[in-house]
């Protein structure tokens, strides 16, 4: 399964570009096909200096485009702060636009080909194609990976005999304070040791800091429901949570003969 999510909101962020590495925008990036290579580091905020000039407008102001690399399967926010005199976008690697607003923050999912690019313009060029009134000058492009998890592990056992139960079939559900526990947030079977382990959800998206609980087994495997007690992993976090315990369903009672 894939899919792609979109959001635009105003003064989402508060940046920090004092701690923040830094990077140069390096000129010609004025069309997505030129677009410049930008790796975005890992746990950290990246903000670009760049510039909407003259000297660069093409052909009446400058756009600057950036292939924005990470881990397939993350979200990646983007951000010029409050400025309402720039234009951002996003677009696929086809140079199809996703998603674009001024003054905003973005967060788009970057796909499993492990990049999207962004593009900064003039606010009253929205398409992107140079066409605004007036270049803008410097500005200040804050990227940065949505914080996830590491891991979250375990081993499912037999209840009945206390060995590992191979290939057994396990759900992993978010969870919430107040509301409980949502449907399932991803599945996984286990190996042939009854060891299982989640690191992305059923979309292939990083899964982001919370609650969760496990479940397993149910009446077509066999083996009654288990559900584990709600847990919390934090931001980077890898957790094992040790055995899941399944009991197998009871035998079915045999009738007597005539």
């Amino acid at each position: 399964m894939r899919r792609l999510v979109c959001s635009l909101g105003t003064a989402l962020l508060s940046i920090g570009f004092a701690s923040a590495p830094l990077a140069q925008e390096t000129e010609p990036n004025g069309s997505c096909l030129t677009a410049q290579d930008v790796e975005l580091p890992v746990d950290t905020e990246l903000v670009l200096d760049g510039a909407l000039d003259q000297k660069n407008a093409d052909p009446t102001t400058d756009v600057d485009f950036f292939r924005i690399r990470s881990n397939g399967g993350a979200f990646v926010t983007f951000s010029v702060g409050e400025r309402r005199d720039v234009a951002i976008g996003a677009f696929d690697e086809s140079c199809k636009k996703l998603l674009s607003g001024v003054g905003t923050t973005g967060q788009i999912l970057v796909p499993p080909s492990g990049a999207v690019i962004v593009a900064v313009a003039d606010a009253g060029d929205t398409d992107f194609l140079g066409r605004g009134s007036k270049n803008p000058g410097a500005y200040q492009l804050a990227l940065s990976e949505a914080p996830s998890i590491g891991s979250i592990s375990g081993t499912a056992v037999n209840a009945a005999t206390g060995k590992p139960l191979p290939f057994a079939i396990v759900f992993l559900d978010a969870c919430f304070e107040s509301i409980g526990c949502s449907p399932v947030l991803s599945l996984t079977q286990a190996d042939e040791l009854g060891q299982f382990r989640f690191e992305r959800d059923a979309f292939g998206t990083k899964i982001g800091p919370g609650l969760f609980r496990l479940t397993a087994g149910g009446k077509a495997t066999g083996f009654q429901a288990a559900t584990s007690v709600r847990f919390r992993v934090d931001e980077r976090e890898s957790l094992d949570v040790g055995e899941l315990f399944l009991t197998p369903n009871p035998a079915p009672c045999s009738q007597p003969a005539n």
